[in-house]
């Protein structure tokens, strides 16, 4: 801000603050996550790859990103 004194001076000063940003991941939703097989269908025994791919549908920006899958 800056401002100008009675006296014709004028004077400046900074401020800064930090405000938190409070995200509800059951309201905002913050990730799509989509697991895709490499086969849609299944002839013989064998293997199947998976893709597992994550979007970040929320407003937040995230890094570091890790998915566990229990059904490997």
């Amino acid at each position: 801000a800056t401002a100008t004194l009675p006296d014709g001076t004028t004077e400046t000063d900074t401020s800064s603050v930090i405000v938190p940003i409070n995200l509800d991941p059951g309201t905002e939703g913050f990730f799509t996550t989509v697991k895709t097989a490499s086969v849609t269908e299944i002839t013989a025994p064998g293997d199947i790859d998976y893709t597992i791919t994550v979007t970040n549908t929320g407003t937040a920006a995230v890094s570091a990103v890790s998915v566990s899958d229990p059904l490997i």
